[in-house]
């Protein structure tokens, strides 16, 4: 049975760099992310989506072509990377994912320390355009709304990145 894991936590949590250090531990697992399809489809400094346009409808269209690619393929698991903000939005890429063959659906909750993410989105630039405060607003936001087996999850794993090593 395939096996999806979902990567759920604020920006900056480290979510990206952990799920490609287990994609280098498993080479029968695939990776796609949401956020290295918007890069190259709409540019290496894009940080969003322009919400005049609707560029964001070809890069989940990209997105879910690459989901059942991987579906379809030799994959003991796919790790998909995509921003998954709040309960419905989590139950949606559950439900997308049972229906593309995934059988199993796992969900790494990040359980990073704040003032590690904030800095680390100041570090790679992605916070330039905003204040400190408002990624600080974000990162609890994040955790108003927790993942919930409820939300289509077959089991949830707290993450801690700078834990090197995680089992599922």
């Amino acid at each position: 049975m395939k096996i999806a894991i979902i990567t759920i936590g604020p920006q900056g949590a480290g979510k990206s760099w952990y799920s490609e250090e287990r994609i280098a531990e498993n080479p029968d697992w695939d990776y796609v992310s949401r956020d290295q399809i918007m890069k190259e489809l709409l540019g290496p400094d894009c940080m969003g989506f322009n919400p005049y346009t609707n560029e964001h409808l070809y890069v989940f269209k990209e997105m879910w072509e690459r989901v059942a690619a991987a579906a379809a393929g030799e994959c003991s698991a796919l790790i998909l990377d995509c921003f998954n903000m709040g309960s419905a939005g989590r139950k949606n890429l559950c439900e997308k994912l049972r229906l593309a063959g995934f059988g199993i659906i796992i969900g790494w909750q990040f359980i990073t320390p704040m003032k590690l993410a904030v800095d680390q989105l100041i570090r790679r630039g992605g916070g330039e355009s905003w204040t400190r405060s408002f990624m600080e607003r974000d990162f609890k936001h994040y955790w108003e709304d927790l993942p919930k087996i409820e939300d289509g999850f077959d089991s949830l794993i707290e993450v801690d990145p700078r834990q090197l090593r995680l089992q599922i």
